[in-house]
């Protein structure tokens, strides 16, 4: 602050005031450098976990009010699975809940799910991404995805 203003006196901050800083780190963000261990002390980790199905319905919903439940259901199936299969080293990407609401938009827009999918998957991993999708697709009947709520299936 001290080469911004004139006035350089401390700035003073509600005790209630906490401050959060983010940081992609790690080889797969480009551009990230590593942080030397003296600004690394300066923050307490925090990690946190991925959204449950319900979550992901929820957030989805609100954001695409207009899909229908059996495509939201079949969404975040497909969804889980393959993040599900990345967990599980059979794939070697996963869907961020920020690839799960481009699909809804293009599903919104008129895209068939598969279509959706598709893209979005052959884009963050190639030809081998379009193939697991199509392996996820095709096993429907057999979902790897453990977790299911079946309050999901009767929320709209």
């Amino acid at each position: 602050m001290e080469y911004c203003f004139e006035d350089t006196d401390p700035i003073k901050v509600h005790p209630k005031c906490v401050f959060i800083a983010t940081a992609n780190l790690g080889g797969q963000y480009t551009g990230t450098h590593k942080l030397d261990r003296a600004l690394l002390d300066r923050f307490m980790l925090i990690e946190i976990d991925p959204l449950g199905r319900t979550e992901v319905r929820k957030a989805i919903k609100k954001h695409c009010p207009g899909l229908s439940s059996a495509t939201l259901q079949e969404m975040i199936r497909v969804y889980a699975d393959i993040n599900k299969a990345h967990a599980e080293f059979t794939i070697g990407f996963n869907l961020s809940i920020r690839h799960l609401k481009m699909i809804a938009e293009m599903v919104d827009d008129g895209f068939t799910l598969y279509d959706s999918f598709y893209v979005t998957c052959k884009g963050i991993g190639g030809p081998d991404g379009a193939k697991a999708l199509k392996t996820i697709f095709d096993n429907k009947d057999k979902s790897t995805s453990d977790d299911s709520e079946s309050s999901d299936e009767s929320e709209d």
